[in-house]
This record gives structure tokens, sequence and C-alpha cells, in this order.
């Protein structure tokens, strides 16, 4: 099922059954979410995202304001610190943020300080981010 699509080796719960068990435990948490009308940290995310890519206005009516005037990203540069706590998500926002171009991204932070449960980050996944947005990334 879904749970397949996590990669062998998928964040902190490297047990197929774990992750398993994992993903009922979200299925019932997201339930309760929706009865409810509440929304998390990653729903925000995704609700941004959604917009950001697809630009949208709320119910998919054309957008009230554009964020990004006349295709010009909002910033030049972003610098981000204490990034070890930012999901693969945020990740990407801030990656549109710039105009996909990871060299106008900076990110710092420390992995041995992160405080965020459930978020595994690691630098080098800020590159298969990049993939899927479709950014740039030059050699150094």
């Amino acid at each position: 099922g879904e749970t397949a699509q996590l990669g062998k080796n998928s964040g902190a719960l490297p047990d197929r059954l774990q992750r398993r068990y994992a993903y009922e435990l979200f299925l019932i948490y997201n339930a309760h979410c929706v009865d409810n009308g509440l929304w998390d940290d990653m729903d925000r995310v995704n609700h941004c995202l959604k917009y950001v890519m697809n630009g949208l206005g709320p119910g998919n009516a054309p957008p009230r304001h554009q964020v990004w005037r006349s295709n010009r990203c909002p910033f030049d540069k972003l610098y981000a610190d204490e990034c070890q706590d930012s999901t693969q998500g945020e990740v990407a926002l801030m990656l549109y943020a710039v105009g996909k171009d990871c060299n106008s991204l900076f990110l710092a932070g420390d992995t041995a300080q992160s405080i965020t449960a459930g978020v595994v980050f690691r630098f080098a996944d800020v590159r298969a981010v990049v993939a899927r947005v479709g950014g740039t990334l030059e050699k150094p």
C-alpha cells in the first residue's frame, strides 16, 4: 500500500513494521484533525506549497493578489539558521521563495541539536529536495 512509498531507510524508522505502525497512527491522527477541523505544521506547509506551486487562491479561485509579481521571486537570498528542525517540505518552500535557485539559499544548522520530534534532517536530503522541486544546483 501507501507505506511502500517510503524508502527502505526512510527517517528514524528503518524497520518496515515500525513504519507501517507509524503510518497507521498517522491515519488515526489525520482523521482526528479532519473531523475536528484542525491543522498541524505540515498541513500549513503543504497548504503554502500548493498555492506557491499552482498559483491558486482559496478554493482554487484565481489569486486575490500576486505573491510572485511579474514571475519574480520574493527573495534574492534566503538565510535559514537552525534548519536541522526543518522538514523537507519547509526546505522546498524556502527553495521556491528564491526561485528554485539553491545558490540563493543558505542553510545552517547542527543535526546534533535537533529538538523537533519526528524530523530527521540530513543535509544530503537537500539535494533530493532540489531535484524534486526542479531547482538548479551547481557543483562548487
